[in-house]
């Protein structure tokens, strides 16, 4: 937000805005007992900011950057992506959201006003869907975009929808609990603020987690479904495919697409298979130059039995199934 606001402070036409932007933040992404308090920090935070040097400045965005990489990677964890993009693919995507992001948040804003203006107050009147449809469309561009393997539109919105709704949810609960039990100010007294908010944000990023959770699930349900699972399937599996790329000679490997009867020809479960026995250091894993936008890349990798892979025992991979 800070950035944010540091970007809008740069850019005249959008100036007057700022307040605005303020206000829209505050009614809907922060709760109303700290809202003012955090959005005054964050104007001190960003105008200390617009006052730093050249290579201040670019710290600055470096701290926002690396926080940004770090959903990205806790995002692949959860969507099973072995692959992540080039880092100056990542650190590009970034900047561009960091800047490009509030010029189009503010616009949005700028046309709610107008609409409102215009229609004579009506939106004003029906505020409590806004929120969530915001939320909702933030949320479904990040389950489709961040993690660095397909993602269905339709899943990701279903994961954007139920997690918006549980913002809505702990919204609520959390402005009842700190109305109802005030005692947070008697024990941190000026401080109060800094706990509540760093609560606010950890609900927040849980629920964020769990609608992830929810729109992965939904894509493995419709890619796994076909394939047997559990501890001794797998193991057996990864077996069987260690033997096959044993036979083969030193450095030739076997391509994927050869070994697509073991998967059930389910590209998720050969890039989960490759990934457990590469991290096990079993295999090599190969890919195209040219990557594709789909999982069937997945078939064009070759897998390259690992120089120690002679001499190595199946006890890591027994332990890594159970």
């Amino acid at each position: 937000v800070s950035v944010g606001l540091l970007v809008l402070a740069s850019v005249p036409a959008f100036a007057d805005m700022r307040e605005q932007l303020q206000v829209f933040l505050a009614e809907n992404l922060l709760l109303p007992q700290v809202a003012s308090t955090v959005i005054e920090y964050v104007n001190q935070f960003a105008d200390a900011a617009g006052r730093l040097s050249l290579v201040g400045t670019l710290l600055f965005f470096v701290t926002a950057l690396w926080t940004m990489l770090s959903v990205e990677d806790t995002f692949n964890r959860i969507w099973r992506s072995a692959r992540r993009r080039p880092m100056v693919y990542r650190i590009v995507l970034y900047w561009a959201a960091l800047t490009a992001g509030p010029l189009l948040l503010t616009a949005l804003v700028w046309l709610n006003l107008r609409l409102d203006t215009a229609t004579g107050g009506f939106l004003s009147g029906v505020p409590h869907w806004i929120p969530w449809l915001f939320s909702t469309v933030l949320l479904a561009l990040g389950y489709r975009l961040i993690p660095y393997r397909p993602v269905r539109l339709l899943h990701a919105l279903i994961g954007a929808g139920f997690a918006a709704l549980l913002l809505e949810f702990l919204k609520w609960g959390m402005t009842r609990y700190v109305y109802a039990f005030p005692t947070y100010e008697v024990v941190y007294g000026a401080f109060s603020v800094l706990p509540v908010f760093l609560l606010w944000v950890y609900s927040v990023w849980v629920v964020v987690l769990l609608g992830a959770l929810l729109s992965a699930n939904l894509g493995f349900a419709d890619t796994d479904a076909i394939v047997i699972h559990g501890p001794a399937a797998e193991f057996e599996r990864a077996r069987d495919i260690l033997d096959r790329i044993a036979r083969k000679g030193p450095g030739d490997g076997i391509s994927v697409s050869e070994l697509g009867s073991a998967f059930g020809h389910n590209a998720a479960v050969a890039d989960r298979v490759g990934s457990a026995l590469a991290r096990l250091g079993y295999i090599i894993r190969v890919w195209p130059v040219t990557r594709r936008t789909s999982l069937n890349y997945v078939w064009t990798e070759r897998w390259i039995g690992s120089p120690q892979l002679p001499q190595m025992s199946l006890r890591a991979l027994r332990d890594d199934e159970a």
